[in-house]
């Protein structure tokens, strides 16, 4: 029963309410962005749910404990959110490809309305936005004593002048068990070091999946 609570609270906790169309860079909009200014901007750290054994029996209760530990797990180790990674390298990426200006990466902003996002960066032609949506780890249901780190993200190049979303993908890793699947231990010792690891390894698959679905 408990590995069946938890699959729903997994399952919730990664779909959230975003949207994950994919809108690809066409031909007019790519040439637009020749020697144009382009600022990489990205959200506060989001809550992170940490998912271990017994903490899912209530699952509104258990929810709200594994935001409470995974947060402190974040905060303790310094862990760092992948978007900020993710955008500087697609960026990266759009200044090779279209001699692209970038500018210095904005202040992290809740905010990503694209109104606001053209208010705040008002002397820059384009935003690459890119937001985690769910960064989490939990045991497998059948397997309590390994674990998943479940990271996905959403992308959006923005016309800033115009306020208009011109390309914009969605990307996930949610890993399947292995005989290489981490304990606990493995994920929180050593200052996190696993969970750094595992985090690099789906921001890394995301800049791959997420530059194949935007340019």
């Amino acid at each position: 029963m408990f590995g069946r609570i938890s699959l729903v609270v997994f399952v919730t906790l990664l779909a959230g309410c975003v949207s994950t169309a994919t809108l690809k860079l066409d031909d007019e909009h790519s040439s637009s962005l020749h020697e144009k200014s382009l600022v990489v901007t990205t959200s506060d750290k989001p809550d992170f749910a940490a998912m271990t054994a017994g903490k899912v029996i209530v699952p509104l209760v258990g929810a709200v404990t594994m935001i409470s530990e995974g947060n402190k797990i974040i905060r303790q180790h310094n862990v760092e959110d992948p978007a900020a990674f993710i955008g500087e390298e697609i960026a990266a990426q759009l200044a090779t490809l279209r001699s692209m200006n970038l500018m210095p990466s904005s202040v992290p902003s809740s905010d990503g309305d694209i109104e606001y996002l053209s208010a705040t960066h008002a002397n820059q032609d384009f935003a690459l936005d890119v937001r985690t949506i769910n960064w989490s780890f939990g045991y497998f249901p059948s397997d309590w004593d390994n674990y998943r780190v479940i990271y996905s993200a959403k992308a959006r190049l923005i016309d800033l002048h115009k306020e208009e979303v011109i390309a914009e993908a969605f990307c996930a890793r949610v890993p399947e068990q292995s005989s290489t699947s981490p304990s606990y231990q493995q994920l929180v010792g050593d200052h996190a070091a696993g969970l750094k690891r595992e985090l690099q390894i789906a921001a890394e698959y995301c800049v791959k999946e997420l530059s194949e679905k935007l340019l």
